[in-house]
């Protein structure tokens, strides 16, 4: 149950309590892989999911473009 409802004062508060627990309030956080936003939005962990991609990509690049490795296991890759 939570006891903290009123959406006004639900955003000035530092804590969220459920029962006894406390939870501390955060912007975003990651779940699962994916990227969850104070305000639910999906652009956010869909931006965050290409970056993840571009960055795995631009570092195996130099390897890709290496002539020391051969083709065979440039497409494994």
């Amino acid at each position: 149950m939570i006891n903290t409802r009123n959406k006004v004062r639900f955003r000035n508060e530092k804590h969220l309590q459920v029962y006894n627990y406390e939870f501390e309030r955060v912007g975003e956080f990651k779940y699962l892989g994916s990227l969850i936003t104070e305000n639910n939005d999906n652009n956010t962990d869909i931006k965050a999911r290409i970056m993840a991609g571009d960055r795995s990509y631009y570092s195996v690049l130099p390897l890709l473009r290496s002539k020391a490795v051969s083709r065979t296991t440039k497409i494994r890759m």
